[in-house]
């Protein structure tokens, strides 16, 4: 059997050196790291006040506000199995927004917000959430009605116009979360 040669004295001093060159390293780099960052100074900048807002900011911000209640949060559950356990899991795979039809709780969204949706849950403002049935959709039109059993005292319908009504030039919003 041979045996590994025995430590000669240069092992030793070369040894010996990196194990004091590792030391050292961490003492620098534990100073290095243990001094206050010094902080930069900074002047406070004042605020100027915004003023009033325009009579369009007013009724664009009470519009948003009365729409709100009728305002939905739209989830998209797929359905999987995992392949090494067989339980099945629901993955949310998307979400959009919608809004309350009417008391009945028909709910309008995009068609793309529900697309290939094994299951879907429409959260109300009042952060209570429902199960959705689909009604009807317009894959053409991007649009999907869905229903929920929610008490009609819970559901704030949004107040609609007509079409016809509009003027080349009109306001539109498009209201969402």
């Amino acid at each position: 059997m041979n045996t590994p040669p025995a430590n000669t004295p240069r092992q030793k001093r070369v040894s010996f050196a990196l194990l004091l060159l590792l030391i050292l390293l961490g003492w620098w780099f534990f100073f290095v790291y243990q001094r206050p960052v010094p902080t930069p100074e900074v002047t406070p900048v004042a605020v100027t006040a915004r003023g009033d807002l325009a009579a369009d900011e007013q009724s664009t911000i009470a519009l948003f506000r009365s729409a709100s209640p009728a305002v939905v949060y739209i989830t998209n559950i797929e359905v999987r199995r995992n392949i090494f356990s067989l339980n099945i899991h629901e993955i949310p795979q998307g979400t959009g927004s919608g809004f309350v039809w009417d008391k009945q709780g028909r709910v309008v969204t995009n068609y793309h917000v529900i697309e290939s949706a094994s299951r879907v849950e429409v959260t109300l403002a009042d952060r209570s959430t429902w199960q959705a049935t689909l009604v009807g959709v317009a894959p053409d039109k991007d649009l999907a009605v869905l229903q929920i059993s929610a008490p009609a005292e819970k559901l704030s319908p949004l107040p609609l116009g007509e079409s016809h009504n509009l003027l080349v030039g009109q306001k539109v919003f498009a209201i969402g979360n």
